[in-house]
């Protein structure tokens, strides 16, 4: 009772000081409703000395461990890295096998009844099983087969350690392994020969000799072999098996810090324990093993928005699947990267990546679009306040409005302003014809181009329309556009996010016509509120992000040598290419490790909460990637 007591007593103080201390609040969601995970360290973006504990030079490693006449490596998370950082996963997996409920309980709760009465000699898989078959009622020998599949399956080399490996080799040293492990002395065999561990000298099991490195009788053991003559280093992660015991043995000893332990500070807390593990596994054997040198554009890429690409990609899988749609269209330039990540692991479906924008829609569609324009004009002076009329009007291909300006009180060089706004809309609804004139090429020119879009499309189907966010202005003006083609398309919106909180976009989601990954005004709204606290404008980051390195679409009439025209590309091309390469590499790295072993659905929670934790820190450390932001996209 009193412990309850306590208990609520710190819980309430800790509410207290999230109040007082907003900034060390960070909110996630479960279950609609508000939860509180600890907050975890942010990691800087440019890793360093203070932030990664330093891993030797591989020449210079080498060098130290010259002198050595036999070189002695540990075996997981030293030489070989998991899938995950948490190995019960591989219970998890092993349960799911079998369709078997607390499988992880029962495993582990047979290993640690076994380890009390054999320590300190090693337990084998064999002894595990021959309990666990009574426990659980599956094969000793299927339950035994498919936890080696699985530890087999899921696997890596570390690279730092391969290259060191294989330079040891080429010095001509003596390299053993020594494990403490219960799996089968063949079974690694196996796992170390599939990373490119091979020609060592020799592999020392505990589960094989029935001796450990936790107790130092394997180091012993290993020392009658070759003779206290000899001098021995242990190269390992733990620092009571494979440090201090190697030494008390007599053996020099080096410690690689495991990569998990590293990495788990900065990792956020909340995710799941499949498709968030999978997720920590990826990203801390990559930043940490001592191998990884790309730049910090690279690590935002690969670390915060690698996850959100891939779940976005199986979600727009799913409904495809869901619509029967004949073709996927990913509307430029936010869905640039998302294309190529689609098309590389998935692909089910006939994709084609169009070109467009929102300026170059409206300017076809002004018709019925002139609202949107007058949004889209009020967004200008939002994103720059010193903009003028000309400079405006020039930057998105509208100068032959400027001289219909002789009629009112404004000029060109004047500033955009919410009052100038309202006055150029009056304009611009008084003139309206004569801007459909200057603009019925626009519409024809878009005619012609999403003609051949759809040219493949069999009449009366549905066509699914990629996009990152919006106001639905893509999906009405292409709607439109293919209407007036005469072909009878369903356009279906899959956004993935969706920020806006306009009657006429609920309006769509409820009627079938839109759909949303992330979140929604109607849907996931928890991730809504998250997403839109403080009045902050995080849409403009993430375009920032997954925007194309080109500029942003005027108009679809082409030039005389058949291209469009278009705005300036953003200065720091190289930058957002180096952030597009990490996403693509983690969703490779992602699919290559998993996809076809356990096909996990990245989940919406899953995919927001890395994004989350580093979106706000964009604008300060990546200030260049949003100055390269244009009009009109």
């Amino acid at each position: 009772m009193i412990k309850k007591i306590i208990k609520k007593i710190l819980k309430k103080c800790f509410y207290i000081i999230l109040k007082l201390f907003p900034s060390k609040r960070d909110f996630f969601i479960h279950a609609g409703k508000y939860v509180i995970h600890e907050t975890q360290k942010i990691l800087p973006i440019v890793r360093s000395s203070k932030s990664i504990p330093q891993r030797k030079e591989l020449s210079e490693f080498c060098i130290e461990l010259a002198p050595y006449d036999i070189i002695s490596f540990d075996i997981f998370d030293t030489l070989i890295f998991r899938d995950f950082p948490d190995p019960k996963v591989i219970f998890d997996l092993w349960g799911c096998h079998f369709n078997l409920q607390y499988a992880r309980k029962m495993r582990s709760g047979v290993e640690r009844e076994l380890r009390n009465q054999k320590f300190p000699n090693e337990i084998t898989l064999e002894e595990i099983y021959e309990k666990l078959s009574v426990v659980s009622g599956i094969d000793k020998e299927d339950g035994m087969r498919v936890e080696c599949e699985l530890e087999y399956a899921h696997c890596k080399a570390n690279p730092y350690f391969l290259d060191l490996f294989n330079k040891l080799k080429q010095m001509g040293k003596l390299i053993i392994i020594t494990s403490d492990m219960y799996l089968p002395k063949s079974t690694i065999e196996a796992m170390l020969h599939k990373c490119g561990f091979s020609e060592y000298h020799a592999l020392y099991v505990s589960s094989d000799l029935g001796i450990t490195k936790a107790s130092g009788e394997l180091y012993r053991y290993i020392t009658q072999i070759y003779g206290n003559n000899k001098s021995y280093i242990h190269i390992g992660d733990n620092l009571i098996s494979d440090m201090k015991n190697a030494r008390e043995a007599g053996w020099s000893s080096y410690y690689y810090m495991d990569v998990h332990k590293i990495g788990k500070p900065f990792r956020p807390n909340g995710m799941s324990s499949l498709g968030g593990g999978f997720y920590r596994g990826l990203i801390n054997t990559y930043l940490y093993n001592g191998c990884s040198l790309e730049d910090k554009y690279y690590d935002l890429g690969y670390t915060y928005f690698g996850i959100l690409v891939y779940g976005y990609c199986q979600w727009l899988n799913q409904i495809a699947k869901q619509n029967s749609v004949s073709k996927i269209l990913f509307v430029s330039r936010d869905m640039y990267i998302i294309k190529n990540v689609y098309e590389s692991f998935f692909g089910d479906y006939p994709s084609e990546y169009i070109t467009a924008s929102r300026l170059a829609i409206i300017r076809a569609d002004f018709k019925k679009s002139s609202e949107m324009f007058f949004t889209c004009m009020r967004d200008a002076y939002t994103f720059n306040p010193n903009i003028t009329i000309e400079e405006y009007f020039t930057s998105i291909n509208f100068e032959f409005f400027i001289p219909l300006l002789k009629e009112s009180n404004l000029l060109p060089n004047m500033a955009m302003s919410p009052d100038v706004c309202d006055i150029l809309e009056n304009i611009i609804l008084d003139k309206k014809d004569i801007i459909l004139q200057n603009l019925i090429t626009d519409h024809s020119a878009a005619i012609e181009y999403f003609s051949n879009v759809i040219q493949d499309v069999p009449n009366s189907s549905s066509v699914l329309l990629a996009d990152m966010n919006g106001r639905c202005t893509s999906l009405t003006g292409i709607q439109h556009i293919l209407d007036d083609i005469g072909k009878n398309i369903h356009l279906i919106g899959a956004q993935m996010y969706s920020a806006s909180d306009k009657g006429f976009v609920e309006i769509k989601f409820t009627d079938g016509t839109l759909e949303s990954f992330l979140f929604s005004y109607i849907n996931n709204r928890s991730f809504y509120n998250i997403f839109k606290r403080n009045g902050i404008n995080r849409t403009r980051v993430i375009e920032a992000i997954f925007t194309e390195p080109t500029g942003t679409l005027l108009s679809y009439v082409r030039d005389f040598e058949g291209n469009f025209k278009q705005g300036l590309p953003p200065e720091h091309t190289e930058k957002l290419a180096m952030v597009h390469k990490g996403i693509f590499d983690f969703c490779a790295q992602y699919f290559r490790n998993l996809h076809k072993l356990i096909p996990i659905t990245i989940t919406p929670y899953d995919s927001f909460i890395p994004m989350n934790q580093i979106i706000d820190r964009i604008p300060r450390e990546f200030p260049e990637l949003l100055n390269d932001m244009t009009l009109g996209n």
